[in-house]
This record gives structure tokens, C-alpha cells and sequence, in this order.
């Protein structure tokens, strides 16, 4: 009887091996516990995130950036049709207000219009170095005519004292290429920048152009219309549409 009682573990090893089961079984139930619930909350985030997804794809959709420069380009005709009450000189301030102010005041770093709509588009739509490519749309013109144009932008100057305008200083480039010749022609030139209008005037050093009138939106930094004005005329006798290379 004494050797099988001594063969026998006491009743306290069994006891702590016993608890050691339990608690090496509650530990793999939980550790399947924790990993159902991780997997659960990852669905579900995978879930939300599919739907975030969707709305997203909804609004880009609804709020289609082409669609909103169609809108404002379309805002800005109206305005333009809309401004008899304004002289060449004036500057409107908005379709919503019909007030007229000079537009020498345009850009001057002070709410002029008393809807502040003479402070809100005073950045340039270009900075040094920026090249323009320009395509012919027609060409009326009596000179040789340029199949393609470039402008680079290659100095930007604001004097204080002249609130409104930037000059430029900028190279306009003429590609021939026909019969006769063959080649392209660099032309410095003095340019003027008018907030008010949107307008980039480059003055010809050719003797029979006066300047090459550059039009911008004021939504699209990257495009611009380009009329080539003669000294005898009032109306364009070429135009090219213009992007940033």
C-alpha cells in the first residue's frame, strides 16, 4: 500500500495540472473568440469602406469637374452679355451685382465691389518658364504665315505702384514651315498682364502687328486664346488656341 501511494501524484500536482488544461483551453477558445471577432470587424470595415467608395464615386460623378468649368465658363457669357451697363474702362462686379468700378482698382488688394468679387481672381495664370503652344485656327493675316506659335514666359514683374497689371517679359516663337521657308523665328518681347479683363498683351517688334492679345478664362490656367492684332485694324487677323506644354 505505501508503494502505490508513493507511485500516486499528490492530490495538489493533480490539481495544478488539471488547472493548467483548463486554462491552456480557455486561452485557445478565446484566442478563436478574438480571431472570429478581428475577422468580423475586418468585414465589416472592408464593407464600410466599399460603400465609402461608392458615395465617393456618386459625388465625383454628380460634381464632375469639366462639368463645373462648363458651368462657370457658361456664367462668365452671361455676365459678359449681361454688361452694357459697365464702360470699357469699368470693371463689373459679378452677375449678382450690377455695380461698375474702375478697373484700375481691380487686384489692388482692396474690396472695391461690395461683394470683394475684384479681389478674387488676382493670380497669375502663369510663372516664369512656362511654355505655350499655339495651333492656327485661322490666319487672315497679309504676312507670312506661322503654322504654329510658342510663347515662353521668362519674366514677371508687379510694381506696387501700379495695382491691376503685371508686366511680362516673354519670347514668342514663329514655326514655318512651307515652300518659300523652312525654319522658326525668336522674338522677345514686352508684355502686360490686365487682372481685370484676363488679358496677356505681348507687343509685337514686327513692324505692321501691333501685339499678340492672349485670353484667359480665369478658370483654365492651362489654355488660353491667342489674336494677333495688326497696326491698321481693330479686329484679329489670326488666332491660335494656346496649352501648356
Amino acid at each position: 500500500g505505501a508503494e502505490e501511494s508513493e507511485k500516486m501524484p499528490g492530490w495538489p500536482l493533480l490539481l495544478l495540472k488539471r488547472w493548467v488544461c483548463f486554462h491552456l483551453l480557455l486561452t485557445v477558445i478565446a484566442a478563436d473568440l478574438a480571431s472570429d471577432a478581428v475577422d468580423d470587424v475586418s468585414a465589416r470595415i472592408d464593407d464600410v469602406d466599399s460603400r465609402i467608395r461608392r458615395l465617393d464615386s456618386m459625388a465625383e460623378r454628380r460634381l464632375n469637374k469639366e462639368r463645373i468649368e462648363e458651368f462657370l465658363l457658361l456664367q462668365q457669357r452671361i455676365t459678359t452679355i449681361e454688361e452694357p451697363n459697365c464702360d470699357e474702362w469699368e470693371f463689373r462686379c459679378g452677375i449678382s451685382d450690377r455695380q461698375c468700378i474702375s478697373k484700375l482698382l481691380v487686384c489692388d488688394g482692396i474690396d472695391d465691389c461690395r461683394n470683394g468679387e475684384d479681389e478674387k481672381n488676382c493670380q497669375l495664370p502663369f510663372k516664369v518658364k512656362d511654355t505655350f503652344n499655339g495651333e492656327e485656327v485661322f490666319d487672315n493675316c497679309v504676312l507670312r504665315r506661322p503654322r504654329a506659335m510658342t510663347v515662353v514666359i521668362k519674366e514677371i514683374h508687379q510694381p506696387p505702384i501700379e495695382s491691376g497689371i503685371a508686366r511680362i517679359r516673354a519670347v514668342v516663337i514663329l514655326n514655318f514651315q512651307d515652300a518659300e521657308i523652312r525654319g522658326s523665328v525668336a522674338l522677345p518681347s514686352e508684355a502686360v498682364y490686365r487682372f481685370a479683363d484676363r488679358v496677356l498683351e505681348i507687343s509685337s517688334p514686327l513692324p505692321n502687328v501691333r501685339s499678340l492679345v492672349c485670353h484667359f478664362d480665369g478658370l483654365r490656367d492651362h489654355v488660353f486664346v491667342g489674336d494677333v492684332m495688326m497696326k491698321s485694324q481693330r479686329s484679329a487677323c489670326a488666332r491660335f488656341q494656346f496649352r501648356k506644354q
